[in-house]
């Protein structure tokens, strides 16, 4: 494992340990308050972009699915945002 496997794994970690927490809120509140699915998206669009090299430039198939995951959880925030707004 080099260095920038480690550090992409760490920071997958941290990235899902930050998305976790939200959602969790967002749906045991029934409440999207302040949440923007700009900033959403832009989250969305970072992890497909590292899960592209991942899986391109570090064959790394285990990190790229992490991304993936990660980037499926900004897009189910965006949808409960969309719910929860009319509310």
């Amino acid at each position: 494992m080099t260095l920038v496997t480690l550090l992409s794994t760490c920071a997958m970690l941290l990235g899902l340990g930050g998305i976790l927490p939200q959602l969790v809120r967002m749906v045991r509140s029934r409440s999207a308050g302040g949440q923007a699915p700009l900033g959403w998206a832009m989250g969305g669009a970072a992890h497909a972009s590292m899960a592209y090299v991942n899986f391109f430039g570090f064959h790394s198939m285990l990190l790229s699915a992490s991304n993936l995951v990660a980037g499926s959880l900004c897009a189910t925030a965006i949808l409960l945002i969309t719910a929860l707004r009319g509310r």
